[in-house]
């Protein structure tokens, strides 16, 4: 049986409601953005269960949506080549997550019924056997509104 795992950015997350149903994972708070998972997931074996539980902005779906995340792939706005998808496991849900390396205030380019954050799609491309994901609305594309997220 391989090592289950509970991957978040930030302490807060921990606070949230699935991070909080997994007592029986490990948890392990990354830090924000693609570089703090990388350090932070580079030594974990491939056959590692991850379970990603934290928030996220979209321009589609209300604040407070929870959503089981199907898709993940980088978001580069203006960019023409196709990033690759990443399907995460247990989730038919048709939502992709967009991960970006900074924080999205403008919907352009983001498909409607889409999500963004800032570190799932590189935690997927690590290649382990066993991702999924959850992702809370916290904001509509709207940093002053993610901060207030927070604060609750």
């Amino acid at each position: 049986m391989s090592t289950r795992y509970l991957v978040v950015a930030t302490e807060e997350e921990l606070s949230l409601p699935w991070a909080k149903a997994e007592c029986n994972r490990i948890p392990i708070v990354t830090g924000v953005g693609g570089t703090n998972v990388i350090k932070a997931l580079r030594g974990l074996p491939r056959n590692a269960d991850i379970l990603n539980v934290g928030y996220c902005g979209s321009p589609s779906f209300p604040v407070g949506k929870v959503i089981w995340v199907q898709y993940a792939r980088l978001h580069h706005p203006g960019v023409t080549f196709k990033e690759e998808t990443f399907e995460m496991k247990g989730s038919c849900s048709g939502v992709t997550c967009l991960t970006s390396g900074d924080f999205v205030t403008d919907p352009g380019g983001i498909p409607p019924g889409s999500i963004v954050d800032m570190e799932l799609a590189y935690i997927a491309a690590f290649g382990f056997d066993n991702v999924s994901a959850v992702k809370y609305v916290s904001d509509n594309l709207n940093l002053k509104e993610y901060k207030s997220c927070l604060k609750k």
